[in-house]
């Protein structure tokens, strides 16, 4: 039998296996190659890319103590954290994979919605894929539930099951082509001049970043059957969770300008 990239790896010194409703990094000095984890059936996986690498494994919810809002909440809080304690290792520049499980193709569009604005308001841009959920007794298929973030001198890649969704440039040779095409650069601008319009542009991808994951979110939920007010109530609801302390009128008006912002 075909074995799959998680099963070459499984019960290796080179793999850090993240179990359910756990999270763990991978930092480029570490003697670790990889980061995975298996059992994905109707859970949702959180890999977050820079020059480190985090993985969450999260149950759909955890009952009694948490409903899934509040269960993803918290989850998503561990995530957080493990990026304010590494903060040069994620620079604007880092993007966010969710992992999602389907029955009959429909995902758990509410927890698509959490995890996109929890990290459009950390700047960072959001990307999505999906896997299909099945009984246990049946998932008999090489890789079935398994998701692994690879690195190597050639780049990162991530596989999710047997499918290759993520392949990417090392990082650190990503650091070295940006410093090289910028010592090369000859647009006559002096270094404050770029500063500044560097600063603008991240800015503005931001905004473009939050409002496209706002207006994307919020089509899925009226996909669903959601009425225009009940799909910008959970939006704003969810704004609310991922900010402690925001007063509900504050992130109302946040998600109106998010859903009503065009891109110039």
């Amino acid at each position: 039998m075909t074995t799959s990239p998680f099963d070459r790896l499984k019960g290796t010194p080179s793999l850090i296996s993240v179990r359910m409703n756990e999270e763990d990094i991978l930092l480029p000095n570490s003697r670790k190659a990889a980061i995975g984890t298996e059992n994905l059936n109707g859970c949702t996986a959180i890999v977050v890319f820079g020059n480190a690498i985090i993985l969450s494994h999260i149950s759909p919810s955890d009952p009694p103590r948490n409903d899934s809002r509040n269960h993803h909440v918290q989850a998503l809080g561990k995530i957080d954290q493990l990026l304010d304690e590494h903060p040069g290792m994620f620079p604007p520049a880092t993007t966010v994979w969710g992992i999602y499980g389907t029955i009959d193709g429909e995902a758990m569009e509410h927890v698509v919605a959490q995890v996109d604005l929890h990290f459009s308001r950390r700047g960072f841009g959001v990307a999505k894929d999906y896997y299909e959920v099945a009984e246990p007794t049946i998932r008999q298929t090489p890789a079935a539930g398994q998701l692994l973030v690879h690195v190597n001198t050639e780049g990162t890649r991530v596989y999710l099951e047997n499918r290759r969704i993520v392949d990417k440039p090392h990082p650190r040779r990503a650091a070295q082509s940006s410093a090289n095409t910028a010592g090369a650069s000859s647009t006559g601008l002096s270094t404050q001049q770029i500063d500044t319009q560097r600063a603008v542009d991240t800015q503005r991808a931001q905004m473009i970043n939050e409002a496209q994951n706002a207006q994307n979110a919020y089509q899925r939920l009226l996909n669903q059957g959601q009425s225009q007010q009940d799909a910008i109530e959970a939006l704003t609801r969810s704004l609310m969770a991922v900010n402690p302390g925001m007063k509900y009128k504050d992130a109302q008006t946040g998600v109106y300008n998010r859903l009503q912002y065009r891109r110039q």
